[in-house]
């Protein structure tokens, strides 16, 4: 019951907070629907705009812009640290732990040292990705490296029932590996300047100090206007929001192949695993006894404190 509930909870919250920032993108779009900061040159990347915004709404009520400030860097730092202590943590229990018994006191310094090796790292990346074009599609190309083989394996567990584990392993393999390859050679190339992303038609005649006689179409593409992607390979324009979904169709099809090719799922399997509807034509499927999955009742100890144990035997 805990689950559901936790899942229901989540599923609202993470609604809230994207209706939030869908409000927050028109109304950024209503201020500046007819001058467009980036081409007046007030400021001079796309990730700018939400900042430079909320500077020149609120300037006028006092502490405002600080508590922006504050919250916008809070909460960046409060994911840096949570994702850094796990990332130490995983890294710990799956490389080191195994090979080396440390003492508790030892193994907290070693963690801890991880996370400070994993802060300069991250620290250093700065430098890397401000280079990189906009922060939110790079954002998005790494969060959809991954995103699309988790869906792929998901996928292929809920509603195939001929999936094998080699199918499974080497289909994320296949899949994480390609969309490695397409997001970091999409990555060098917008990082040589060979390729850009088009933009969406933006006008600046509402600019102050705008000059109508200064030009005959105030209708312009920012920074990709004219360039030519065709010297990059296809498979390196192909646009970061279609990640996701190219890495599942790819862990998909490399599974199901790979899952065949070594004959397939040969022990039997649980109906509970598959989704009702799938059950409902797979009639193939053979439920497994609910004694498999549940744990052995655990046998209580009594302990009889008895002066003499020999009359335990009588």
């Amino acid at each position: 019951t805990f689950t559901p509930r936790a899942v229901w909870i989540f599923g609202v919250g993470h609604i809230i907070v994207k209706l939030c920032s869908v409000y927050n993108g028109l109304l950024i779009f209503s201020k500046y629907h007819d001058c467009d900061p980036v081409h007046s040159g007030l400021v001079q990347k796309n990730d700018q705009i939400f900042p430079y915004f909320v500077l020149e709404v609120a300037q006028k009520i006092p502490g405002l812009p600080g508590m922006f400030v504050v919250g916008f860097f809070s909460a960046a730092l409060s994911s840096m640290s949570t994702l850094m202590n796990t990332l130490s943590g995983t890294i710990y229990d799956d490389f080191v732990k195994p090979h080396f018994s440390f003492s508790e006191r030892t193994a907290s310094n070693v963690i801890k040292t991880m996370v400070v090796t994993i802060g300069v790292i991250c620290l250093l990346l700065v430098f890397v990705v401000e280079k990189l074009g906009s922060v939110f599609s790079l954002a998005i190309s790494v969060s959809g490296v991954t995103s699309g083989t988790l869906l792929g394996i998901f996928f292929l567990g809920m509603f195939s029932p001929y999936i094998n584990a080699k199918g499974a392993f080497w289909g994320a393999i296949i899949s994480l590996g390609s969309m490695c390859f397409i997001a970091a050679g999409a990555q060098l190339e917008i990082l040589d300047g060979n390729l850009k992303y088009p933009s969406l038609p933006l006008h600046y005649d509402g600019c102050d100090g705008f000059n109508s006689t200064g030009t005959a179409n105030s209708t312009f593409y920012i920074d990709a206007a004219g360039h030519d992607n065709s010297a990059v390979p296809w498979v390196f324009r192909l646009g970061f929001m279609y990640y996701s979904l190219l890495g599942t169709i790819i862990a998909v099809l490399a599974g199901t192949v790979i899952s065949y090719a070594t004959g397939g799922q040969q022990k039997p399997i649980s109906d509970r695993l598959l989704t009702p509807w799938v059950r409902s034509w797979y009639k193939s499927v053979r439920s497994v006894d609910d004694y498999e999955y549940k744990q052995p009742p655990q046998q209580m100890q009594v302990l009889l404190a008895v002066k003499d144990p020999a009359k335990i035997h009588k």
